[in-house]
């Protein structure tokens, strides 16, 4: 019966000695790799995982060669702000000495070139970004724009500009309606503010004006093309959109 106790103590102390070795080696773990995941939204890469990477070891928040338990989330946050295309940290974990960490983008839906400044990208959130990364398939906004980029602008937060607020609203909703896109690429602003697009079918503008109840308006024009594609769009200079349930259609000189 002794012997049975004295070998449950000794294995009951053998299995707190590696716990405590455990604790004591998992406290004192150093991390030697980062795994890093880029999440992008949209077709254009504007920032890299390598790219990701290098900002993070060139900074002194460099978690390589340093303790686990001393890593910190916020440190690596504010390395990665210095960036204007970094939305956020997703995901952050460490698992044994490996960080995991999956970051996310802000992503551009426009073009925009003002009147009187250099072009500059318009974000999903309405942030004001500069034109440094090549992108593809973005809308166009162009026309009577008067608001020029400056880091911190934000058509949804901080700018008293209508125009700029519509045309980002017709973007917006042109971004998640790939069809649309297709067809109405480009977004100007009339100098009395109101929105016209431009159509890759046939040679016309359709007047949206604002940019309220635009999933009607653009039932609308598409009930319009279904209704004018037996006569052939070259036909009208323009189509009206601005009104509830219906579209007027301008021909042109040739035709009326």
């Amino acid at each position: 019966m002794k012997l049975r106790n004295y070998l449950i103590a000794v294995l009951v102390l053998a299995v707190a000695v590696f716990v405590v070795m455990g604790i004591v080696k998992s406290h004192n773990r150093k991390c030697d790799a980062m795994e890093i995941h880029v999440v992008q939204a949209g077709s254009n890469t504007m920032l890299s995982e390598n790219g990701v990477r290098q900002m993070i070891e060139k900074s002194p928040a460099n978690p390589l060669g340093r303790p686990t338990r001393n890593i910190n989330r916020c440190d690596i946050e504010e390395v990665l702000k210095h960036n204007h295309w970094f939305n956020s940290i997703e995901e952050f974990t460490v698992s044994g000495s490996v960080l995991k960490m999956t970051v996310s983008t802000k992503s551009p839906i426009a073009e925009v070139f003002p009147e009187n400044s250099e072009p500059y990208l318009l974000g999903d959130n309405g942030e004001l970004l500069p034109d440094d990364t090549p992108c593809q398939d973005l809308v166009v906004i162009s026309g009577h724009i008067t608001t020029g980029y400056s880091p911190g602008k934000n058509v949804l937060q901080n700018l008293n500009d209508t125009a700029l607020w519509n045309a980002y609203q017709v973007a917006h909703y042109l971004q998640n309606s790939p069809d649309d896109k297709a067809q109405f690429p480009q977004v100007m602003v009339r100098p009395d503010g109101q929105i016209e697009l431009f159509s890759n079918l046939g040679h016309h503008t359709v007047l949206l004006g604002d940019a309220s109840n635009l999933p009607e308006k653009f039932s609308n024009i598409a009930s319009a093309y279904s209704s004018i594609l037996c006569i052939g769009t070259e036909n009208y200079s323009s189509l009206d959109a601005r009104f509830t349930n219906r579209i007027y259609a301008h021909k042109t000189a040739k035709n009326q």
